[in-house]
């Protein structure tokens, strides 16, 4: 199969034929050409609010500012309005920019996001500008991720969504609302 350059979404197909005499048999086999996807996306918010303004990606809880046990991986970051990386947790950002070299089924934003490949994320990753922030985000932005939990990596992809501000008692928080999901490569 490798000398058919075949490329994500391709199908391939095999033709059996046995004969015995003049008893034929065929047999044909459909393989799809698939890559790993994430399951599903969550949507969750990262909170200016210093009682929960940390957020761990991986089990999609937050956890107050005083959370000194490492469980938040990402801390929402004032100045920016964005988010960063929290303490010592190994995790760096790629913002998604032009995907027009990518395959067919991924070289838009719209169907990179659709499309969940893990294979696609991890080169938009591989080729792009590490940083351990994420400044002045706006809606539909898209960041790929990858973070080692446990020596194990994982690839992700986030997408912003809207940022809200929010005035309680003369207290103004801004929420920044976020689809994300992620998978470890096999």
């Amino acid at each position: 199969t490798y000398g058919y350059g075949l490329k994500i979404k391709d199908t391939l197909y095999y033709r059996f034929i046995a004969t015995n005499g003049a008893l034929k048999d065929t047999l044909i086999v459909t393989l799809p050409v698939n890559s790993q996807v994430i399951e599903a996306y969550k949507t969750t918010s990262v909170y200016s609010d210093i009682l929960k303004n940390k957020l761990n990606l991986n089990t999609n809880t937050h956890y107050a500012d005083s959370d000194v046990d490492g469980k938040g991986e990402i801390v929402f970051k004032d100045a920016t309005s964005g988010f960063e990386k929290e303490g010592t947790t190994a995790i760096d950002f790629v913002k998604v920019g032009s995907l027009s070299s990518e395959e067919d089924h991924v070289n838009t934003s719209d169907k990179f996001y659709k499309e969940k490949d893990l294979l696609a994320i991890m080169r938009v990753y591989d080729v792009g500008t590490k940083t351990t922030s994420v400044d002045n985000p706006i809606k539909d932005d898209l960041y790929v991720y990858k973070i080692t939990r446990d020596s194990k990596t994982t690839y992700g992809l986030i997408k912003i969504g809207d940022i809200e501000t929010v005035t309680v008692n003369s207290n103004t928080s801004t929420i920044l609302n976020i689809e994300f999901g992620e998978g470890e490569i096999k």
